[in-house]
């Protein structure tokens, strides 16, 4: 069981290993993470041109509108299973009112004014572009990451495990557990292989109770995967948002493709230096941790009964508490 070639090329650290199927919650086979830039966006009109370039990191429109579509008819076709979801409904919409990403018919960008309004990437721990979609609506909907997380799973052996982390990854794990039934949804079969977190930088927008669920940081298998590998990409394209802001379609997806393969190709040069960064972050966050544990007066028992403690059934989060703890006012 191997990997797609594409995929094995474009990141070894991740895709060349032959064995497959660890447990998720353990630690899944390969951890990505995704997140949109509407400044990537372009303005309407301009003639388009017969496209001439083959794109391997860019998704077809078409292909992302097809999954949205099924999405919708699972969405419509099937009651809401309100018990599979890990967070109250409270919780969830407050969590949605403090990210307009989350809200799907929010107009973040005029789409009158602008087509297609962004881009959604998807990359590997290491930073390096899977895959890419323009956003063609003026909302971030969920169907870009399920599509992307679609295909990537089509190039990977059937027992292979994911971690997603995403700015709103406590949004759409709900969305996927609500229409799982009776038969999967939005992921197929291939659901009880992926886990979600948030993003490390916007977990702490989030509830407290939604933080104790699906921060890398405290969500097991995630390790110190951050999921920011998104804003080092972005970092590097910003010169070309003038650039594109006015280019034929064609030849934006043209320029955006090679420019992410050209970021992934510099990132698995640098491979080396990445695993010595993170193998030195790690030494120092071990010393901590076993620092602060010494410094709370608590065995390591102690304080995983209380992390337990917070996992409390959602049924008895009331005005965004969970278990004795406020969002206000955090354990220490």
């Amino acid at each position: 069981m191997r990997a797609s070639a594409r995929l094995r090329r474009y990141c070894p650290a991740c895709f060349a290993h032959q064995t497959w199927g660890q447990p998720a919650n353990e630690g899944p086979d390969i951890i990505v993470c995704a997140d949109g830039n509407r400044q990537l966006r372009r303005f309407r009109g301009g003639v388009d041109t017969t496209p001439v370039y083959d794109a391997e990191i860019f998704m077809a429109s078409e292909a992302v509108d097809a999954v949205g579509e099924a999405m919708l008819r699972m969405k419509t076709g099937r009651p809401a299973d309100h018990a599979a979801a890990r967070l109250s409904k409270e919780a969830l919409e407050r969590c949605k009112k403090s990210f307009k990403v989350a809200d799907e018919d929010a107009a973040i960008v005029n789409e009158h004014l602008f087509d297609p309004t962004g881009v959604v990437v998807l990359l590997c721990r290491h930073d390096i572009p899977l895959f890419a979609c323009d956003i063609t609506t003026p909302g971030e909907q969920q169907k870009y990451v399920v599509a992307m997380l679609l295909e990537l799973l089509k190039e990977l052996p059937s027992v292979a495990t994911v971690g997603l982390l995403y700015d709103i990854g406590c949004q759409l794990d709900n969305s996927c557990r609500m229409v799982s039934q009776p038969a999967y949804g939005y992921l197929g079969e291939a659901l009880p292989r992926v886990i979600m977190g948030c993003s490390v930088l916007h977990a702490y927008g989030h509830e407290w109770s939604c933080q104790v669920v699906y921060n890398p940081r405290r969500r097991q298998g995630f390790g110190l995967s951050d999921g920011e590998g998104s804003e080092r990409v972005w970092s590097r394209t910003r010169r070309e948002i003038p650039i594109l802001r006015r280019a034929e379609k064609s030849r934006r997806v043209m320029a955006l493709d090679r420019k992410f393969r050209h970021c992934g190709e510099t990132m698995k040069e640098h491979l080396g230096r990445w695993f010595n960064q993170k193998f030195k972050l790690l030494g120092f966050q071990r010393h901590r941790a076993k620092q602060l544990q010494q410094d709370s007066g608590m065995s390591a028992n102690e304080l995983q009964q209380q992390h337990q403690l917070q996992l409390a059934p959602k049924e008895t989060e009331q005005a965004g508490e969970c278990n004795q703890w406020s969002s206000a006012d955090p354990p220490a």
